[in-house]
């Protein structure tokens, strides 16, 4: 296993200005990591997708709430590990992320229904639990298109949430 050459923790609030804000601090860093564009475009879609979930269905009550975000790059992958005190996710377990039905008009189209699908196809590993200490999701990203899984990378927060 290599060390990290990447890591960094951040933290956002539970609002769509709060993820906005997270990403806008956290991309410029990934090119002094070595981070290819495409890879860079990536955790950034499927970060952005995780974060705005969190917001809007664990926090859905509320703007003013945590979301810990921890990225390490180490294994030829971006490990990430999310955490927050928000609700559940429904059932303890992640979305099958099936894509909806569509062969329907267009109208007909669900407005939701593709994140997960977007998540589970960008990413290795992905793996939720729920503890006493919140919802803890995490995941990686390849660096390369060839790169094996080699197990899991992705950290921890401690108990104590990690903010």
């Amino acid at each position: 296993m290599t060390e990290p050459f990447g890591d960094i923790r951040l933290s956002c609030l539970s609002s769509e200005y709060g993820v906005r804000s997270l990403l806008t601090r956290l991309m410029p860093m990934l090119p002094d990591w070595g981070i290819p564009d495409e890879t860079a475009m990536t955790l950034e879609i499927v970060l952005a997708e995780t974060l705005n979930n969190v917001a809007e269905h664990a926090f859905s009550d509320t703007d003013d709430a945590f979301i810990a975000v921890h990225i390490v790059t180490k294994d030829e992958a971006i490990c990430v590990a999310v955490h927050d005190q928000g609700k559940p996710m429904p059932g303890l377990g992640l979305p099958d992320g099936m894509l909806p039905d569509a062969d329907v008009e267009q109208s007909e189209l669900p407005e939701g229904g593709f994140g997960w699908f977007l998540i589970r196809s960008q990413t290795e590993a992905l793996e939720y639990r729920r503890d006493a200490a919140g919802n803890h999701l995490s995941y990686r990203i390849p660096l390369s298109t060839n790169v094996q899984p080699s197990g899991d990378c992705c950290v921890n927060f401690p108990a104590n949430n990690g903010l």
